[in-house]
């Protein structure tokens, strides 16, 4: 587990002495708040007859919670997140390149939040374990996507 601002500690230890509803809301935002995500993948492709390696990550930081669209009362958490979806190319001189990013792009936004989310609310729900069930609560991600690309031309140095 990773470590816990001293703000976000000091909600946990207020979680731990008594876990009421406004405790164990008020550490969840707290925690994820400051929860920052990261995955990524490799895939191998030949370009120019040798064998290519594209690396493409999602990052997952900044989490702000929505109280407008929340609904705490009703056990719902909604929080957006800046997302960025970033690739690295071996070289951009090859027919099709923007097709082929615009799929990468999409399969990132498509696989990153389940893996970011599900890291973390595995984690959160071991601090919460004890002293509630994280089931009890809905929480949405909402990512705000950007795009990065990362070009090393070593085909053509």
């Amino acid at each position: 587990m990773r470590t816990l601002s001293k703000e976000t500690l000091e909600k946990y230890e207020n979680l731990k002495r008594n876990n009421t509803y406004e405790n164990v809301v008020s550490f969840i935002i707290g925690f994820i708040s400051e929860y920052r995500g990261k995955q990524g993948f490799y895939e191998y492709f030949s370009l120019f007859g040798s064998c290519c390696k594209v690396h493409y990550r999602g990052y997952f930081n900044k989490f702000i919670f929505q109280e407008n669209r929340s609904d705490i009362s009703n056990k719902k958490l909604v929080f957006k997140v800046n997302a960025v979806a970033s690739v690295e190319l071996p070289t951009k001189r090859f027919e099709g390149v923007d097709k082929f990013t615009k799929s990468i792009y999409e399969d990132i936004k498509r696989r990153a939040p389940k893996d970011i989310d599900k890291g973390l609310i595995v984690e959160l729900k071991q601090y919460l374990n004890p002293y509630f069930d994280l089931k009890d609560i809905r929480v949405t991600i909402r990512p705000r996507w950007r795009y990065k690309i990362a070009i090393d031309d070593y085909f053509f140095d």
